[in-house]
């Protein structure tokens, strides 16, 4: 009885300093130390992005000097082996630091003809929840590639230009979907090269809208 009006005294100062407390963690502490989304494994998300699929190689260069990709193997109608395409990580090709001053890894597949068949966040840094965004809107921003191929001109956001393909943005995460973009498209492209999908003399087609996207985040970041 004798410590009650003590404890009452302690209880109402945690709840008056608690806030600080936490506010004061956010400022010691970067904002990609207290964000982290845990790596998900790409495994199963690539077994699920190719449900017929029978093997899938070690991650490997296909020739010298070539990107680490995944090989997706299943079979044609008499049963024999087929290549049905492969799956990669933007952080092997294209490490490009986010909002948080870290990459969005993700992972990417695309069939034997450059068609994008899935992109999957594995890894992010991104403070998108002080923000209020939720982080099944990342996800849904990279459902977007879907169907879309490596030698689409992609753009985020912005006006309607012939020969371009907009893809929606993501309000209050401009420069860390802009950064996906940028990842996704040029990652999948030296994918592409690499395998012979796409010439190399296609380059003039994409390069333009990267570097635009490189400029706006240079903007925004600086």
């Amino acid at each position: 009885m004798f410590f009650s009006p003590i404890n009452k005294i302690l209880n109402k100062i945690l709840i008056l300093l608690g806030p600080v407390f936490f506010l004061s963690l956010a400022v010691v502490f970067p904002a990609q130390a207290l964000f982290v989304s845990p790596p998900k494994d790409p495994m199963p998300l690539i077994k699920e992005i190719f449900p017929e699929q029978t093997k899938i190689s070690e991650k490997m260069v296909a020739k010298e000097g070539a990107p680490l990709i995944w090989t997706v193997f299943g079979q044609d109608e008499s049963q024999k082996e087929v290549v049905l395409g492969y799956a990669f990580e933007t952080n092997d090709l294209e490490k490009i630091p986010a909002y948080s001053g870290e990459p969005v890894n993700m992972l990417v597949a695309i069939d034997t003809n450059g068609v994008y068949l899935g992109a999957k966040v594995l890894e992010h840094h991104e403070p998108i929840i002080l923000v209020g965004i939720p982080e099944s809107k990342l996800h849904k921003f990279a459902d977007q590639y879907d169907g879309l191929t490596v030698k689409d001109r992609l753009k985020v956001g912005g006006n309607k230009t012939e020969g371009v393909i907009h893809i929606d943005g993501l309000s209050g995460a401009t420069v860390t979907v802009m950064v996906m973009n940028v990842a996704i498209v040029k990652s999948a492209i030296q994918v592409a090269r690499s395998l012979g999908i796409i010439k190399a003399l296609d380059k003039k087609q994409f390069n333009p809208w990267v570097l635009y996207t490189q400029m706006f985040m240079k903007k925004q970041i600086g």
